[in-house]
């Protein structure tokens, strides 16, 4: 499939806060923009709606600052998930006819691959690997089945009864949790599947995963209630975190450092973003004339990316912070 692509977004401005560089970006007649994923490149994955319109499409900024904005043919929604060291970007879309979710490869070339399940109703992709392995979730008769696809296009269920997979490293190791009681797993490239919850927990969301096996999410004691996050070791050892006076911490992405990055908030409305470095240092991120912010990646140079409420314009705009 060829998506149609069009567009540049804008630099809005790029400051010095706390000793790093702070870019932000939009794209042009947006009603918001927002970062969801970055390389070790420099490039960008994202998001954003146009004003006056129900439809969000999907943007690749490279390292170079060229942007390349997507929409996929028939579709309402395009979500890029994550981008690979190589640029291929996996996500989901939802088909305008019926309103159904359908993960989606695009390559570095643009080509768009729809990832079809064989039996599926829905598909949801959400993680690539270095070798182009990409691991998601499908719907099949009413129950979730996490699975991995070749690089050759081959899709293999991972055998895990109600599983909705999210994360897959270089290694093939894959992270997910079981969609009936959410108790988080880990799957190893041969197939030895581990079970886990974090430290007192009702429910365990495991969200990503770097090259070492150390796996981060957040958990909730109760359905509903306060989240923390926390850090697994390969070992199964765990930290949990979250910032002093925040009730909801929910981690987003770690690197290969082992530095993870996120949002926490507290009710009614304070949310920043923070970013926790290996040695369990947490810092909320100082954006400049931000009044609420997430962070949704991160790669292995430190570069932060995501999203802030910009007080100037009043909506929603992409951010990226280097070291």
């Amino acid at each position: 499939m060829q998506p149609i692509t069009r567009g540049l977004l804008t630099v809005l401005a790029a400051v010095t806060a706390s000793a790093q560089t702070v870019e932000l970006f939009e794209a042009p007649n947006s009603y918001f923009t927002v970062a969801t994923a970055n390389n070790d490149r420099g490039d960008i994955v994202g998001y954003f709606q146009e004003v006056d319109s129900l439809i969000r499409a999907g943007f690749v900024r490279d390292h170079s600052g060229s942007t390349t904005v997507f929409y996929i043919p028939d579709s309402r929604d395009v979500v890029p998930r994550e981008i690979s060291p190589a640029g291929e970007i996996v996500g989901y879309y939802l088909d305008a006819a019926t309103n159904i979710s359908r993960g989606f490869l695009r390559n570095r070339e643009g080509i768009l691959t729809t990832i079809a399940v064989p039996g599926a109703s829905v598909v949801v992709a959400n993680g690539i690997n270095p070798s182009g392995e990409v691991t998601g979730a499908a719907l099949i008769d009413g129950f979730w089945h996490g699975f991995v696809r070749s690089p050759s296009g081959t899709v293999s269920l991972l055998g895990i009864p109600h599983a909705f997979s999210t994360a897959i490293n270089p290694g093939a190791t894959v992270t997910g949790f079981l969609a009936t009681d959410h108790t988080a797993f880990v799957r190893d490239s041969s197939a030895t599947v581990t079970y886990f919850q974090a430290p007192g927990a009702e429910r365990t969301l495991p969200v990503a995963l770097n090259a070492n096996g150390e796996v981060t999410g957040w958990f909730a004691t109760y359905p509903g209630g306060p989240s923390q996050g926390f850090l697994r070791s390969r070992a199964g050892q765990f930290e949990l975190f979250g910032p002093p006076g925040f009730s909801y911490t929910e981690p987003q992405r770690i690197n290969s450092a082992g530095d993870i990055v996120g949002w926490s908030f507290q009710l009614p409305a304070n949310q920043r973003a923070f970013l926790r470095t290996r040695n369990g240092a947490l810092t909320l991120l100082d954006i400049p004339n931000s009044s609420g912010s997430a962070a949704n990646g991160i790669n292995n140079s430190g570069t932060v990316v995501g999203w802030t409420n910009d007080l100037a314009l009043n909506k929603l705009v992409a951010f990226a912070m280097r070291p």
